[in-house]
Parts: structure tokens; C-alpha cells; sequence
């Protein structure tokens, strides 16, 4: 019999988690800073904020930005 080491689904609800604690704890946050204090791959944090959105728990908002934000993709706030 294979041990499983841990469950998609609870590794999932547990990642949506803090993610929401981080919007919660931080107010209007980028994604970037989503996934740096938690620790989550930007890929992650991209998945969980979108399916948050869709479900209407949290707003995307678009910050203006300086220099940077000419250089790269324009940073988008989840709150």
C-alpha cells in the first residue's frame, strides 16, 4: 500500500487559507506580495486570488505605478 504524503484538496483549502489571511491581516496587497509572505509560488497565489475573484470574496484593482511599471506588467491588488 502507497503512503500518501498529503491531499491535494487540504493542501489546496490550506493555501487558500493563508492567502486569505494575507489579504486579510495586509488590507490591499499586491499578488507579488501575497506570494512573498506566504511563501507560495506566484503561480499559486495567480490561481487562488483568480478562483477568489470569480467566487466575488475578494476585488482585483489595478495600481498605477512609476518606472517599473512601464518596464513590466502593471502589479494587480487583491482586496
Amino acid at each position: 500500500m502507497a503512503v500518501k504524503i498529503a491531499d491535494p484538496l487540504l493542501m489546496r483549502e490550506i493555501n487558500k487559507y493563508h492567502v486569505l489571511e494575507t489579504i486579510r491581516e495586509h488590507g490591499q496587497i499586491s499578488r507579488v506580495e501575497i506570494s512573498e509572505r506566504t511563501l507560495l509560488s506566484g503561480t499559486t497565489v495567480s490561481a487562488i486570488t483568480g478562483a477568489l475573484i470569480e467566487e466575488g470574496l475578494i476585488a482585483a484593482t489595478h495600481s498605477p505605478g512609476g518606472a517599473e511599471a512601464q518596464r513590466a506588467r502593471a502589479r494587480r491588488s487583491a482586496s
